[in-house]
């Protein structure tokens, strides 16, 4: 009777070894979970932070655009058809009356595309400061992985509205601009387009000033 207690009172090695091998099953699905769950958090995270850069570089160029003023010392509203590798990489500069909360008072806009294999690349924005001032010109990266920019401008010729590639004036400006932002040659069939967020790919249509006879020219 004594031994029969001794004897189930333990666990045989057997008994031990299935133990283990359960909770190591156990163990390995309740990682497997919480590794599936932190990658669904990763990607959320890496998606939120692409699209966040996306909207704030298209909001910024929206707001630049519809700033766009020509006035004295400005020096106008130059558009420049240019292309690179088979990819347009036009370049515009024009200036705003204020640059915002940021970049107060007037300054000159510049947007061209730089494929470099040192310093910045991609879509770039130089921000200058009009007139007298000590500040600095500041460079700001757009969109990291642009590989080209294109440009047309809108404007009504003998009653009938046209696109042009190309502007160039002191005085006036266009009726409406629109800007695509392109990834690279070799990226231009990927689906996230080469780290061009989504919103920037997407045309960027912004009325400039009044069309004649007081139509609003919002791009159509």
């Amino acid at each position: 009777m004594m031994h029969r207690l001794r004897h189930s009172a333990g666990f045989t090695l057997v008994e031990v070894l299935v133990a283990l091998v359960v909770a190591g099953a156990v163990s390995a699905a309740a990682f497997g979970v919480v590794a599936q769950l932190a990658g669904s958090r990763r990607a959320v995270e890496r998606a939120r932070a692409a699209a966040l850069p996306g909207a704030g570089a298209r909001a910024t160029l929206e707001e630049w655009l519809r700033a766009a003023a020509v006035f004295e010392g400005s020096g106008g509203f130059v558009a420049q058809d240019q292309g690179g590798d088979g990819t347009p990489r036009d370049r515009l500069a024009f200036a705003v009356e204020d640059g915002g909360a940021l970049r107060p008072g007037p300054r000159r806009v510049r947007l061209w595309v730089e494929r470099a294999t040192q310093g910045p690349s991609g879509l770039l924005a130089e921000v200058a400061p009009l007139g007298p001032s000590p500040e600095p010109a500041e460079t700001l990266v757009v969109a990291a992985a642009a590989g080209g920019l294109d440009l047309r401008y809108r404007v009504t010729v003998r009653g009938r509205q046209t696109w042009l590639g190309a502007w160039s004036a002191d005085s006036v400006l266009p009726e409406a601009v629109e800007l695509r932002v392109l990834p690279a040659p070799e990226h231009a069939a990927d689906a996230d387009g080469g780290g061009v967020p989504r919103l920037l790919r997407l045309p960027i249509r912004v009325p400039l000033r009044a069309a004649p006879g007081g139509e609003d020219p919002d791009a159509r």
